[in-house]
């Protein structure tokens, strides 16, 4: 959606009277909570990722129904004592399902926080909810369940710009929401909505004079720029931002707008460039989770300019040590497309493994079926690859994935014509610059240094 098209607007609090976007979380306008409801609709009921939906979406109906009718303001006794008996039996049922999660996880401690903190608001107390419910959207995050996170974060918005009866929103923490909302809408391909949500948090940081996160959100909108094939532009949105972000405080900035402008280049066709500013944005960055988000893109890249050997290297740590699911993801499609191309068929069968039933968001199960299948090719099991180009072709139009259904749509034609389907390119070692030496001793170093950490 273009960044000028009309969007929903609700007002601030009086005391802030500029119009800020909140973003849609349920588009279809009835169903409050609807990520969770997918989930519960798509997931096999006796996965963990099922009952961690059903523990989630039980609490924030509690929360809802307590919000809604929890003050019992000009209500007569006896709808008060129904109420509250009410409140209690649906307060017993939460916790039932809750109790039903692992022990040790950290989405059952904070939903558990969640609901005590609501009974002891309904007994009284001044709602003390939003660290919770933050910390919780932040656990649904970082496990890539991303829709979720964007429900919970909504939350704590709304609560900042309107009535919410979680208690106090300040800016730092609703900035902070939306901007992980963007994240969130942005990596599940709802540009609409990303949008919506950076386009809040820059609002309200430009209202506050947080130059900082302006910055940030800036960086959120070139990225979706650069996701519309507005390359141009987008070269020259992050260039500006790498030149704005000046100071200790913006150094992470300028590292994801490096990493970011790495793969504007490469798909400008300026590879040389792409490697440089990869390499800049990874030892730029402090932050150990975008780290690692980076080094996916460098072990790409390594892989794309013929040094396969480097790019294992890189996509083995990532895949062995990374915290974030979607970043073990990644580096293991890395590597079976590794895997293809070094013939190692024993390693394509134990990294597909890995992914087999994983529910993956739209791009890389596009993408998963496509190294799938040139693998399934390449060890001479052509039925097996079919299958695999099919299910890539079916998710990449779905989700509107243009570049890897053209490459799944032209396997697929040349295996049901019986043409031969170009070889896989040669993995002999390149030879290497300078500066390419000094990213694999890099990669080899942090190899070394996860392994004796354990």
């Amino acid at each position: 959606m273009a960044e000028s098209a009309a969007l929903p607007y609700r007002s601030l609090t009086p005391r802030n009277r500029i119009p800020m976007v909140l973003p849609m979380i349920d588009t279809n306008g009835t169903l409050r909570h609807r990520a969770f409801f997918d989930v519960l609709a798509t997931v096999d009921e006796a996965s963990d990722a099922w009952r961690a939906a059903r523990a989630g979406l039980v609490t924030l109906r509690l929360l809802d129904a307590w919000s809604e009718y929890g003050s019992g303001a000009q209500s007569s006794l006896a709808t008060l004592r129904a109420q509250d008996k009410a409140f209690k039996y649906e307060v017993d049922a939460v916790q039932s399902v809750i109790a039903e999660l692992p022990t040790k996880g950290a989405e059952r401690r904070l939903l558990s926080s969640i609901v005590a903190r609501i009974i002891a608001a309904h007994g009284g107390e001044p709602p003390r909810l939003v660290a919770p419910l933050f910390a919780y959207a932040r656990a649904l995050h970082v496990r890539s369940a991303y829709l979720l996170a964007a429900d919970v974060y909504a939350i704590v918005w709304d609560a900042h710009i309107g009535d919410g009866a979680i208690g106090t929103v300040d800016a730092d923490v609703a900035t902070a929401a939306a901007m992980y909302m963007g994240a969130c809408y942005r990596t599940m391909n709802d540009a609409e909505h990303a949008a919506q949500a950076y386009h809040a948090a820059g609002s309200l940081a430009a209202m506050r004079g947080d130059e900082h996160n302006v910055l940030r959100a800036k960086l959120g909108e070139a990225k979706l720029v650069a996701g519309r094939s507005d390359l141009t532009t987008a070269h020259d949105r992050l260039a500006a931002i790498i030149a704005g972000a000046t100071g200790i405080d913006n150094g992470e900035i300028r590292a994801e707008a490096w990493h970011e402008l790495a793969r504007v280049a490469v798909r400008l066709g300026h590879f040389e460039d792409a490697i440089t500013y990869a390499y800049e944005a990874w030892t730029t960055m402090s932050d150990t989770m975008e780290r690692e988000r980076i080094l996916v893109t460098l072990g790409t890249l390594l892989l794309q300019g013929g040094y396969a050997d480097i790019s294992r290297e890189a996509n083995a740590l990532l895949a062995e040590t990374a915290q974030e699911p979607l970043i073990r993801w990644a580096a293991t499609i890395n590597l079976i497309e590794i895997a293809t191309l070094e013939r190692r068929e024993l390693d394509f069968m134990r990294h597909r493994r890995v992914l087999a039933g994983v529910g993956l968001p739209p791009d890389f199960d596009a993408e998963f079926g496509y190294y799938v299948g040139q693998g399934h090719l390449a060890f001479g099991q052509p039925s097996l690859a079919a299958a695999a180009f099919d299910r890539a072709v079916a998710v990449a139009q779905r989700y509107g994935l243009a570049e890897v259904l053209q490459r799944a749509e032209a396997a697929r034609a040349a295996l049901t014509a019986g043409r031969a389907l170009p070889p896989p390119r040669s993995t002999t070692v390149t030879p290497r610059p300078a500066r390419v030496n000094r990213v694999a001793e890099a990669i080899h170093g942090a190899r070394l240094l996860a392994a004796a950490s354990g």
